[in-house]
């Protein structure tokens, strides 16, 4: 069987698919694919540049890869690995609207990099999504230079009406915020990387976008009342 080698931006599995559609278009140099997860069996749509369509190293193989590969029929053992240029859903989400600080973007899209590769693992991947909620609590810190630990700057954004206290309460029992007074060893998993991704979401949510969108609409609203 024909199959398509990518890695599912749903379970974040690296699987093999058959194609379920395949089209050329763009004057033949791009090609979309639509697969289904071997794992988890959610579709997704892969793109290719054709001149990265082949599986050995002379670009003329392009042609007679997709020949083959778009024909009504199943070559056993032929497995297609090109680039992947785009994928939808993405492996790597952008950050959520309203951040506005560059480090703190490249800290999300290195943690989102990170979850989408099973290599890294889930203690990197966590620490990777940990230092993005570093760095967001810290730029929404009323005292950004203080020394103070993570969950003391955490506690303070609570008492200032900043962050909802359900939500901090989630990000102590997450695992994200070390306990100062304990020493662990426990090992994190898949789940808990999950856990830790959905839950640093949901603060630059709260923390960025929430305001970001009010502003929006504060502004229009005044724009609309002006005579």
């Amino acid at each position: 069987m024909t199959t398509i080698a990518f890695t599912c931006s749903w379970c974040k599995m690296q699987t093999g698919s058959a194609p379920g559609y395949c089209c050329v278009t763009d004057n033949n140099t791009r090609t979309y694919v639509a697969v289904s997860c071997a794992a988890c069996a959610m579709p997704s749509i892969l793109s290719f540049q054709r001149r990265n369509w082949n599986t050995r190293d002379d670009p003329a193989d392009t042609a007679y890869w997709i020949a083959r590969f778009t024909q009504p029929r199943s070559y056993p053992g032929v497995v297609l690995t090109p680039p992947v240029d785009e994928h939808f859903p993405p492996l790597i989400e952008g950050a959520p609207d309203g951040i506005e600080d560059e480090k703190l973007t490249q800290r999300w899209l290195q943690a989102e990099a990170a979850i989408a590769n099973p290599a890294v693992g889930a203690e990197n991947a966590a620490a990777a999504y940990r230092r993005v909620l570093e760095r967001a609590v810290r730029l929404r810190d009323s005292s950004p230079d203080s020394k103070e630990m993570l969950g003391k700057r955490i506690v303070r954004l609570v008492s200032e009406g900043k962050l909802d206290k359900d939500l901090a309460d989630l990000l102590h029992a997450g695992k994200l915020i070390p306990n100062e007074g304990a020493h662990t060893d426990d090992e994190l998993d898949e789940d808990d990387v999950q856990t830790a991704r959905d839950l640093v979401q949901a603060l630059l949510i709260q923390l960025f976008t929430v305001p970001h969108l009010a502003q929006l609409a504060r502004d229009r609203m005044a724009a609309r009342d002006k005579p």
